[in-house]
């Protein structure tokens, strides 16, 4: 007899630990469980007191000393300057790619040792230098371990 609360755990919980108990009782040997957050977050931690990253916040510090200008408008823009905002909101703008498309970036950050993140992020940096016509332009993504 198995007994939980709702909240501890829904459907797909169930069926996930249910697959785990039935993938141990057939194994042949115990294998070490599978990483949960909390040790990520303890790495995560462990690495923010490390040396390795104190190089990093410096060579960071070092190239960025004089604060990025603001981007320009793009060509396109409706307005002819930058408001200045009160409040922060969000907007949220969806595109869609065929298939065959995702495909072959998929392919393509394969063989270059990448994901489509960062393809897709190289592809907005070439964007923005085709249509700003500047050197000096910085696109930043999450930081991973």
């Amino acid at each position: 007899m198995l007994c939980y609360h709702h909240i501890v755990m829904d459907g797909i919980s169930l069926r996930t630990f249910l697959g785990d108990l039935n993938q141990s009782y057939i194994s042949p040997g115990v294998s070490q469980p599978a990483s949960q957050y909390l040790d990520y977050a303890i790495a995560e931690r462990e690495q923010l007191k490390g040396q390795a990253i104190k190089d990093d916040l410096e060579c960071w510090k070092e190239q960025f000393e004089t604060p990025v200008d603001c981007l320009p408008l793009l060509p396109f823009s409706r307005v002819q300057s930058r408001p200045f905002l009160s409040i922060s909101e969000s907007f949220t703008a969806h595109a869609f790619i065929k298939k065959e498309t995702v495909a072959r970036v998929k392919e393509c950050s394969r063989q270059s040792g990448s994901t489509s993140f960062h393809f897709y992020a190289a592809a907005l940096q070439v964007l923005f230098f085709q249509l700003l016509n500047s050197s000096n332009i910085h696109v930043r993504g999450p930081r991973a371990l």
